[in-house]
């Protein structure tokens, strides 16, 4: 196995997991449970508290809306028009009460494009955007570890070699458009696939295939989309290639379990039909 895998021993242990839940619901278990009905067992916490962080987040996002739709037709004594702290580019109040502007869009990355409310009041994407999220960024982490890489990939999370392993991000996606997401990770020989989930879907999980081969040799990092294989499915077929999301604005889910690839750097997200950067 290469230099990556083969390093679980010298990772950081106080890293493992920022979940202690998650940690707390494997000690309950009664009997030893192995491969991907165990893991499925570890989720229920991680998916609940996802489910939290969602719905606070959504929560939120609402009450922000609220305070805007508040503000709107109204104008000060000067004219001047302020709603969560926009302006209009001229400071004036227009003759709808409307503040004008500019909205810009950060989220874990850079876009090409500002965005463009649609008529349901979801903001649609108007033009191209992409970005990047790390491994160890995840809002959930349970058998795997923080590991300076050493083929040179900064900071990824490793698994433990100790069970079933899960990862999750809650990632806010800033408009409504399809989605492809890439994933990172390595591929060695047959060890290149994952177990998956999307806004916990399918609920038995789908595999995706890092890669459709045998090798190779030596541990590398590929990028791959997303793709949805049955769990009784043959290697290299796939219900659906690649797995695009018709993703509205605001909060989704993506979930891996350790199925065999042992290491994962970075999530990509983009509009287009482009691959990421190497």
């Amino acid at each position: 196995m290469g230099c990556d895998a083969a390093a679980p021993q010298a990772a950081s242990r106080g890293s493992v997991c920022r979940m202690t839940v998650i940690r707390a619901a494997l000690a309950l278990g009664s009997t030893l449970c192995v491969g991907l009905a165990c893991m499925s067992t570890i989720v229920e916490s991680a998916s609940d508290e996802l489910g939290e962080q969602t719905g606070t987040s959504e929560g939120e996002s609402s009450s922000s809306e609220g305070g805007e739709s508040s503000s709107e037709g109204e104008s000060s004594s000067e004219g001047e028009s302020g709603s969560e702290g926009e302006s209009s580019s001229e400071g004036e109040s227009s003759s709808e009460g409307e503040s004008s502007s500019e909205g810009e869009s950060s989220s874990e990355g850079e876009s090409s494009s500002e965005e463009e409310s649609s008529s349901d009041g979801q903001s649609g994407c108007n033009g191209d955007m992409s970005f990047t999220i790390e491994a160890e960024d995840a809002d959930v982490i349970d058998g795997w570890s923080e590991f300076e890489s050493q083929l040179g990939e900064g900071t990824v999370l490793l698994w433990d070699e100790e069970g079933p392993a899960y990862v999750a991000w809650n990632i806010e996606i800033p408009c409504e458009d399809t989605w492809h997401v890439w994933v990172r990770a390595t591929d060695y020989k047959w060890e290149d696939t994952f177990y998956v989930r999307i806004d916990d879907e399918p609920q038995d999980w789908a595999i995706f295939e890092l890669a459709c081969d045998n090798g190779p040799n030596d541990t590398e990092y590929k990028w791959n989309e997303l793709n949805w294989r049955d769990l009784d499915a043959p290697e290299c077929t796939y219900e659906i290639d690649p797995w695009t999301q018709e993703w509205d604005q605001g909060i989704h889910s993506l979930a891996l379990g350790y199925r065999d690839s042992v290491a994962i750097s970075k999530i990509w997200l983009t509009n287009t039909d482009v691959s990421p950067p190497d």
